[in-house]
């Protein structure tokens, strides 16, 4: 909980929150967040944040596999 107090409230919201805002689902937000592909995401015990200005991490389509 001492994150949570130290952290404004503000300016952060939960990953249900991020994922209602990108139209995906938590599960995926917290997974971009363990990958570090969320810039600014602080986790507070088991649960994520992520600061309400943050970008949806567009993730890139790969091209065909090399021969």
């Amino acid at each position: 909980m001492y994150y949570i107090v130290c952290m404004d409230q503000n300016k952060m919201q939960s990953t249900a929150q991020a994922a209602a805002q990108w139209s995906i689902s938590p599960m995926w937000v917290r997974k971009l967040c363990q990958q570090g592909r969320i810039k600014g995401a602080i986790k507070a015990g088991r649960d994520w944040f992520v600061p309400i200005n943050a970008k949806y991490p567009h993730l890139y389509k790969r091209g065909p596999k090399p021969a």
